[in-house]
């Protein structure tokens, strides 16, 4: 047993199943820019360097350029009182694990601690699955119009996870930049809503946004 895992060897085996047109960023995420967005896939899991790594979940986030461009905007407007924008935020993001390889395959992740290339051999059809169902998702997902059509698809609650916080804001500047008949009453009804609660900072916020939107 090798007793030493360092950051180098996660690298090697992060990019030993690196998917075909990405990148392994700095970050160690998969990285790959399309139209207007980049894709980012994260294997995660828990550092116990120098001993060893832990993989767990796959997660991949979404970043349409256009919605945060937007979104920072009203940020910015807003002088960052509420919300702040970071240019790492997604648009959309979802995790993959037991709902792909089984409960009990995720179950045996944390069970299997990687230290040498035959460990990480025993756990890398498994991140490979999920890896694999990560691209899939992002694929169908490759554009703002696919990604709102496909979460439209969802329930409420379903919906709202798929995006990234905040969501009503997030939502309504997809729902204007699609051309969503929608758009301006769900903008209205949820302003309306923050400010019966009390909640002024964030129906300000909206309120801001939506008139950067309404100006497009």
């Amino acid at each position: 047993m090798d007793t030493v895992y360092t950051k180098t060897k996660l690298i090697a085996h992060l990019n030993a199943i690196k998917p075909v047109g990405y990148t392994l960023n700095s970050d160690l995420f998969y990285e790959k820019a399309i139209t207007n967005a980049i894709i980012y896939i994260r294997c995660r899991g828990q550092e116990h360097f120098p001993h060893s790594f832990i993989f767990s979940s796959i997660l991949v986030r979404i970043r349409f350029t256009n919605v945060e461009n937007i979104f920072n905007q009203a940020c910015t407007a807003t002088n960052n009182t509420v919300y702040q924008a970071d240019d790492d935020d997604p648009t959309f993001s979802k995790g993959f694990s037991g709902n792909v390889i089984g409960q009990a395959n995720f179950d045996s992740l944390y069970d299997n601690e990687v230290y040498d290339d035959q460990s990480f051999n025993v756990v890398r059809p498994l991140l490979e699955q999920m890896i694999n169902a990560a691209i899939q998702w992002a694929n169908q997902n490759d554009t703002l119009q696919n990604a709102y059509n496909n979460a439209e698809l969802l329930s409420f609650d379903a919906r709202s996870d798929l995006y990234s916080q905040p969501f009503p804001a997030k939502y309504m500047i997809a729902k204007k930049l699609v051309g969503a008949s929608d758009y301006s009453s769900y903008a209205t009804t949820v302003i309306a809503s923050y400010n019966s609660r009390g909640e002024t900072n964030k129906a300000n916020f909206l309120q801001t946004l939506k008139n950067i939107l309404d100006a497009l």
